[in-house]
This record gives structure tokens, sequence and C-alpha cells, in this order.
């Protein structure tokens, strides 16, 4: 029975210390991490699990970022190609594109900054108005227009937001290391 005198914490230790597996354990950890501080590798370790430098950049740039580009770039180099009326390209490529990067938007805010919540909102705001507009002029009324476009009625596409979030991946990018692993 243990003294009354000793704190529960006092007692918690002694029943730690006596235990065979995890006294071992504990150990082995306290030397592993302290070892660690004279390498990086507690930086890569860090980095692999999501710690980075701040709250889980390895998520945001795998996760988000990373996805997100390729969303971008893709409907960027179709609206480039975009010349006449292309309904394959513009069902296809651009709608299937703005859904996936509003989709990420959407799913994985959590992983977005405090200061790019707003420009988050604005690139949603951008795709939610066009798959309104292609929903009304190609599914509902089958409209002959030979492009959507959301921008001559208040909803262009920001093209600052983009740059932003652009740079934000070269800034985590460079925080997590010359090539980031994603799981």
């Amino acid at each position: 029975m243990a003294n009354k005198d000793e704190t529960r914490s006092e007692q918690i230790l002694s029943h730690l210390k006596n235990h065979r597996v995890l006294s071992p354990m504990i150990a082995a950890g306290v030397i592993v991490f302290w070892l660690s501080q004279f390498t990086t590798s507690l930086d890569t370790l860090r980095r692999f699990v999501g710690l980075g430098t701040g709250p889980n950049l390895t998520g945001e740039y795998c996760t988000l970022l990373v996805p997100l580009m390729v969303q971008l770039d893709r409907t960027k180099d179709a609206f480039d190609r975009w010349k006449d009326r292309n309904l394959p390209l513009e069902s296809q490529t651009i709608r299937d594109g703005n859904l996936k990067a509003r989709d990420l938007l959407e799913k994985h805010g959590q992983l977005v900054p405090p200061e790019f919540q707003e420009p988050r909102r604005r690139l949603i705001e951008h795709y939610d108005r066009w798959l309104e507009e292609y929903q009304k002029l190609r599914e509902d009324t089958k409209s002959n227009e030979p492009f959507v476009f959301v921008g001559p009625k208040g909803f262009p596409f920001p093209a600052d937001v983009e740059a932003r979030f652009r740079a934000r991946l070269e800034y985590v990018r460079a925080q997590l290391g010359d090539h980031p692993a994603c799981p």
C-alpha cells in the first residue's frame, strides 16, 4: 500500500519506474529525443508527422496545396485552349477542375491558415457562381452561349487569390525542405 503522504503523481511515477515494459520504453524515448537534439533528425521527424514549423504544414502541402495547384493549372491550360464553343472541354475539364478545386477548399478548410480564409472564401464563391451559371446555361436551358463566364456578372476569377495560394505553396515547400514527402 502506498504511503499516505505520497502525492498521486509520486505514486504514478513510482509505478512507472518499477514497470518492466514501460520503464525501458520511456527511458529509450527520452534518450532518442535527447540524441536527436544534436542532429537534424528531429526536424525531419517533425516534418514527416506534419508538425513542421507550424500547424500541419505537411498536411497543408500534400492534401490541399499540391492538389489545388493541379486543378488550377489544369483549368488554366483548358481555358487557354478554349477559343470557340467546346462543350467537352468545358464540361470534362473546366467544370470538373472547378468542382475539384472548390471541393478541396471546402473539405480541407481546416488546413488553410487564418490569413487565407478570406481568399479561400473568394475562390469558393467564384467556383459556386461559375457552376451555377454552367447548370443554368448547359443543363437547364441548353443555351447556345459560346462560353460560361461569370466575370461580367460580378464574379471574375480572383487571380490575386490564385497568386497568394501559389506563393503559399512555395513558402510551405521551402519550410518542408527540397523534397517534401507526401503520404
